[in-house]
């Protein structure tokens, strides 16, 4: 079962009350990899009003060769930001492409707002957490070389 199939809507799984998700797998990242788990939250352990989890491999030459982002708090599900992807892949991880990168993976995202923060807030709040994490992710893969 992919995520897709899992993910409903907030604190909402596909899962029966019956069942019990026993396994999750995961490969070894390649070498050059590097990964990055950003969030925002009014207090610590409280949920997160935003955040992103950024994975990069870099190539030989430094350039990003692959790249996956996944959005928090931006939907009532998980999203993943493929678009957002594909701008990094192929590019120096630079502050200015993880700009890039960032403004476009909050595009077509619309959060739902409450009492901590409207929906352009945390659509902004989210641009930057991807914008953090992208930059961490590429310390982090240049730092594994």
């Amino acid at each position: 079962m992919g995520p897709d199939e899992l993910f409903v809507t907030h604190l909402t799984t596909s899962l029966r009350a019956d069942e019990l998700l026993t396994e999750v797998s995961v490969p070894v990242p390649p070498p050059r990899t590097g990964s990055a788990f950003v969030e925002f939250a009014r207090r610590h352990g409280d949920f997160a009003l935003g955040g992103a989890a950024v994975l990069v491999t870099l190539a030989a030459d430094g350039t990003c060769e692959r790249a996956r982002i996944a959005l928090l708090a931006a939907a009532p599900t998980p999203l993943r930001a493929r678009e957002a992807e594909q701008v990094l892949e192929g590019a120096e991880l630079t502050e200015v492409s993880a700009a890039a990168a960032a403004a476009r993976a909050v595009v077509d995202v619309h959060p739902t707002g409450d009492i901590h923060g409207g929906s352009e807030y945390r659509r902004g709040l989210v641009e930057a957490m991807v914008r953090r994490a992208v930059l961490r992710a590429s310390q982090r893969a240049k730092e594994a070389t």
